[in-house]
């Protein structure tokens, strides 16, 4: 009788073994893309929060600075057309080696840059700035390259230019050196507050200069989606389908470039002259 109890109360038979796996590795199956979408779905709404944030001492900013301006204007970034303050607004250095443009000057440090002074006060090397670093930030893998050619495509943008985030500083390339959107403009000149984008995620801004059928992925992996902040301080998600060739006599020559529930343009205010 103890001999039989024995062996009832063994361990499991080879057939068993290969059933429990098989369960084990179909609840795996069936749990991983729901972890790893709730995975990214948390990094976009810390994004989102971040831009929030950013949006939200823009507001504050354009009340102090002295021209009324909504987005800060880096005292070194007007010094020529190919860098025009739209990554050194706020944010920290950059950290990896070797010049690329004008993003590596000494004088585009985090001391530097004024929203960081609006935020913070004086910033010091202990200053925590990860307000301006997207959690999912993965560089500009799937952006064209006539974005900008001389960025790397495999290090994440906070890595190179000191944040995620870029300004709309919306300009018709190469025809004009005018401003169509909110950068050098007064904030009470910035028609539709709530459409208008203040910045947004670089990947985003990316996408708008790509053509179909060939779209940018975001950096969180919704197919053409892309958080921004607007001017009025709150944030978002917007889609972007790619790029096309702007109205213009329906704007009377205004470089128009928009989607649903947001927007780059500031018609009808008339465009901002460049100041290099």
């Amino acid at each position: 009788m103890r001999a039989n109890s024995t062996q009832a109360l063994g361990g499991f038979t080879l057939l068993e073994l290969l059933v429990v796996i098989a369960i084990v590795a179909l609840l795996i199956g069936i749990l991983l893309p729901s972890l790893t979408a709730a995975r990214n779905e948390a990094l976009r709404i810390k994004c989102l929060s971040n831009l929030q944030s950013i949006g939200q001492a823009l507001g504050s900013y354009s009340v102090d600075d002295s021209e009324g301006f909504l987005i800060p204007v880096h005292p070194a970034a007007e010094r020529g057309w190919t860098f025009d303050g739209e990554y050194e607004y706020g944010g920290s250095a950059a950290t990896i080696p070797g010049p690329i443009g004008n993003i590596y000057r000494k004088t585009f440090g985090p001391e530097n840059r004024l929203l960081n002074w609006q935020l913070y006060g004086e910033v010091t090397a202990a200053t925590d700035l990860r307000l301006f670093h997207c959690p999912g930030d993965t560089g500009l893998q799937d952006a064209p390259r006539n974005f900008d050619p001389a960025l790397p495509i495999d290090v994440p943008m906070r890595d190179v230019t000191g944040t995620s985030y870029r300004v709309n500083n919306h300009i018709e390339m190469y025809t004009s050196r005018y401003f169509h959107g909110p950068y050098l403009r007064r904030v009470n000149r910035i028609p539709d507050t709530g459409r208008t984008v203040a910045l947004m995620e670089t990947i985003g801004q990316a996408a708008v200069y790509n053509a179909p059928p060939i779209f940018v992925r975001g950096w969180h992996v919704r197919p053409r989606t892309y958080n921004a902040a607007f001017t009025d301080g709150h944030s978002a998600t917007i889609e972007i389908r790619g790029n096309h060739e702007p109205p213009r006599d329906e704007y009377d020559g205004y470089w128009v470039f928009r989607g649903d529930g947001w927007r780059l343009d500031c018609y009808p205010d008339p465009p901002i002259l460049d100041r290099w």
